[in-house]
């Protein structure tokens, strides 16, 4: 009689979780289409009223990214560890939520337009940026790191080493380990091999790497006033003083989202990698 209460109660208590897990979901799936309707509505509306109150639209998506955020963290938790910090993954995850939120059409859930919008966003990071990548200051350190354990093992070995010899090498001395092949070639770029002489001198001591052509270009590019004010004093703030988006937003912009910092930041680095081909 007491195994069968005891069941009752139990089962009583499973269909409860399960009840209150709907009303949980469906509050969010509500939540969600609110913010929806209100930036379609305020996308069709005239120019002149859409300027004048830009910082409603605003609102919409940051409640709209706050309420969805888990979503970009579930999906960039599996990109992470594969040579992109994971903060530049976020960033790009948010980038689409709210591209999401501007082209949503209605036929399907917003949480699966928005999860296959943002996967595809992520995929053409690692695309792009293992071909070509400007690295934060804490990168920088970790490759210049890389560069002299490279001119190490080359001098001893008398020959330019494979990668499996460099990973190993590099992570039986630094606290810092590097991950795989992956990593390693984000952080070498685009450098071809390098080759050594027996005699202890590397011809990095001659020839200037390309990195260090690349930021010097850069350098130059940014002083000309290739970028506006505002994406210019991001790049420094962010590349050069290794300040995060929060900060940023904070001291700068009179505490503007990351997500828009984020933004105004990838528009400058499409502008850079621009000019920089284009030379």
């Amino acid at each position: 009689m007491v195994r069968i209460k005891n069941n009752f109660y139990r089962r009583r208590s499973t269909r409860r979780k399960v009840y209150k897990t709907k009303i949980k979901n469906e509050g969010y799936r509500r939540a969600n289409d609110i913010f929806l309707t209100e930036i379609q509505e305020f996308l069709k509306k005239p120019k002149e009223y859409q300027e004048n109150n830009r910082s409603f639209l605003t609102y919409l998506i940051n409640e709209l990214v706050e309420r969805n955020k888990c979503l970009v963290y579930s999906i960039a938790k599996r990109y992470s560890n594969k040579g992109i910090d994971t903060s530049d993954i976020l960033n790009e995850g948010y980038l689409a939520l709210i591209e999401s939120a501007y082209d949503f059409d209605g036929r399907s859930q917003f949480s699966t337009y928005a999860y296959l919008r943002i996967n595809w966003k992520i995929k053409e990071l690692f695309k792009r940026e293992l071909k070509f990548r400007i690295c934060p200051y804490s990168s920088i350190t970790k490759r210049k790191k890389l560069e002299e354990v490279v001119v190490d093992l080359g001098n001893s070995l008398g020959r330019s080493p494979n990668e499996e010899e460099i990973i190993n090498y590099y992570n039986s001395l630094k606290s810092e380990k590097i991950s795989g092949s992956q990593e390693l070639a984000v952080l070498r770029g685009k450098r071809d091999d390098i080759y050594f002489k027996r005699n202890g001198t590397s011809i990095l001591d001659f020839y200037p790497s390309e990195k260090e052509e690349t930021i010097k270009r850069l350098t130059d590019l940014i002083n000309n006033g290739v970028l506006k004010e505002n994406w210019k004093k991001i790049i420094h703030y962010h590349y050069y003083k290794g300040m995060t988006f929060d900060e940023i937003g904070e001291k700068f912009f009179n505490g503007l989202k990351k997500q828009n910092i984020n933004q105004m930041e990838k528009c400058a680095i499409r502008k850079l990698r621009k000019l920089l081909e284009e030379n």
